[in-house]
């Protein structure tokens, strides 16, 4: 969450009580267990074909889906037959 208030740009962020993350998550039609619970995910089988992630680090993700850093160009390096990338 706090890279995620960093690259909104977003000083500080308020605790939320777990109920009112139900609530919202019900609202949203998603799972409360998708914000209370962290996951730690390493795609080894997308790395061991070879493919590269045009944003590898999450703050240069986020970075970049809020319009704060530009396109690197080329950075896709393994394209699929439906010519689908990161």
């Amino acid at each position: 969450m706090r890279a995620l208030r960093k690259s909104l740009g977003i000083k500080f962020g308020l605790p939320q009580p777990k109920w009112s993350l139900k609530i919202g998550a019900w609202f949203m039609r998603t799972e409360s267990e998708l914000i209370l619970k962290s996951r730690w995910v390493y795609p080894k089988r997308l790395l061991d074909e070879g493919f590269k992630f045009k944003h590898p680090e999450v703050n240069e993700a986020l970075s970049f889906q809020s319009g704060k850093t530009p396109t690197i160009k080329g950075s896709v390096t393994k394209q699929t037959n439906s010519s689908h990338s990161a």
